[in-house]
């Protein structure tokens, strides 16, 4: 498969994730939870008027980052689907996009494909990427810290090995050299 041809297959596996998130998002869970609500209106709110933290003490503590990227959304969309759950959609969405990328690096593309596409229709990755709640970032921001670590692994390991592999070359060597 080319480059180019599987970029278009992640590409279609985002948007297959991103409409299976957003198609009828009023029925599938109904309406908004006290928690969502809570996540929109009251501590992305802090973020909103400029009390930016590592940590909201409000509905039994809350980390920052998830309410930093949900703040905009309910200025622009207002208290829709989107606005109160976009974060949450996004997320899920490159989540599955995130898991090809990993795991065609650990397995090979069949095992990707399988995995992306087991994501794209699992009920807990649908169910938590359709509310308002930060738990479906968690998803994503670690398959990107493993995509990351794993390929900054693979650039440390090529010149290190290749060093290494040399090393062992020359002490070999100079061992053969002092038996004669």
């Amino acid at each position: 498969m080319t480059r180019r041809r599987e970029l278009g297959v992640v590409a279609l596996l985002f948007v297959l994730a991103l409409a299976l998130r957003l198609v009828a998002p009023e029925v599938s869970p109904p309406g908004f939870n006290d928690d969502e609500l809570s996540n929109a209106l009251v501590i992305s709110q802090h973020v909103r008027d400029g009390d930016i933290r590592l940590y909201y003490a409000d509905a039994s503590g809350h980390e920052a980052l998830y309410h930093i990227l949900a703040a905009p959304l309910v200025p622009l969309f207002g208290t829709t689907h989107v606005g109160i759950r976009g974060v949450s959609i996004l997320c899920g969405a490159l989540s599955v996009a995130l898991l090809y990328l990993l795991v065609r690096r650990l397995w090979g593309r069949a095992a990707a494909l399988v995995a992306a596409l087991g994501l794209a229709f699992s009920f807990w990755s649908l169910i938590y990427s359709r509310t308002g709640q930060r738990h479906i970032s968690l998803t994503a921001f670690a398959l990107l810290a493993f995509y990351c670590w794993w390929r900054g692994m693979a650039v440390a390991r090529a010149p290190a090995g290749a060093g290494v592999r040399r090393a062992q070359c020359a002490m070999a060597g100079s061992r053969r050299q002092g038996r004669r």
